[in-house]
């Protein structure tokens, strides 16, 4: 990234995050739902192009029928708790996969990829929105969102400053070990000041966070493979110096059903 993409990069980050939190903090658990939907019907607009679909046409009823499964987790997941571990569940197998789909880089097809898509949005989605309706749920996920982008910019000047092993030369070649190890410490200093804040516990906080950081990699990498073997070097242009919305909530796809799972097991909100 040259000086002039992080520049627009911190621009459009500055203009967003004042009115991303206020909307964490201060708007009802559905606002949060219909904002963040609207958000997975333009990923799924960016990743159909990924998967292969050519036809302009075909984004836009995936994005679509995104949005009909999004509409039926609205419906069901929250009524109903075998759905919601359904839901879930599947979301973490489906990282879990990803993570050896980076590791051997499986050319999949346009089908797989594009069935693969509601497995990596719609229980991000879920747990986003669920985990607002928690027990001080906004600060939850404001701090979810502050872990992941204190993972970023650590791993960004960590890996530009003492960057030398490569984390994944063929899937990202800019990203570096070191770099995973700085975000994750500048994350782990977010979770703890965010628990002293909130009133929760700081050692059961950071635990979850690292858990967080390291499958947030693994979305990241993700993407970047998925990009990768269709040629394109952005999701999409929507935001400037970010790309796409998938370039920029990468990360936070794989971490949230994460996140609530190990929030839920571990009672860190008690």
């Amino acid at each position: 990234m040259d000086l002039q993409d992080l520049r627009r990069r911190v621009i459009t980050a500055v203009l967003l995050a004042p009115a991303a939190v206020a909307l964490i903090l201060y708007a009802p658990s559905g606002a949060i739902a219909l904002v963040l939907g609207a958000l997975l019907m333009v990923a799924a607009l960016e990743w159909a192009p990924l998967a292969g679909c050519t036809d302009p046409l075909r984004p836009w009823l995936y994005a679509i029928g995104m949005a009909g499964l999004t509409g039926l987790a609205w419906w069901y997941a929250f009524d109903h708790g075998a759905v919601a571990r359904a839901l879930l569940g599947a979301g973490l197998l489906w990282w879990a996969f990803a993570a050896a789909w980076v590791a051997r880089r499986w050319p999949l097809g346009r089908n797989a990829k594009l069935a693969i898509g509601p497995l990596a949005l719609v229980p991000a989605w879920f747990a986003v929105v669920a985990l607002h309706q928690q027990l001080h749920g906004p600060e939850l996920v404001l701090l979810l969102l502050l872990i992941i982008w204190g993972a970023d910019v650590g791993a960004y000047f960590t890996g530009h400053r003492f960057g030398k092993r490569k984390l994944a030369p063929e899937v990202s070649p800019g990203k570096t070990w070191e770099g995973v190890w700085g975000g994750a410490a500048l994350a782990a200093a977010v979770a703890w000041v965010g628990a002293a804040l909130i009133g929760l516990d700081p050692v059961r906080t950071v635990t979850i966070a690292l858990l967080t950081v390291a499958v947030s990699v693994v979305g990241d990498l993700t993407e970047s493979l998925l990009k990768r073997q269709a040629g394109a070097k952005d999701s999409g242009t929507l935001l400037p110096g970010h790309g796409g919305v998938l370039d920029r909530l990468d990360s936070l796809f794989a971490a949230a059903p994460v996140f609530l799972v190990a929030w839920l097991i571990t009672g860190a909100s008690s």
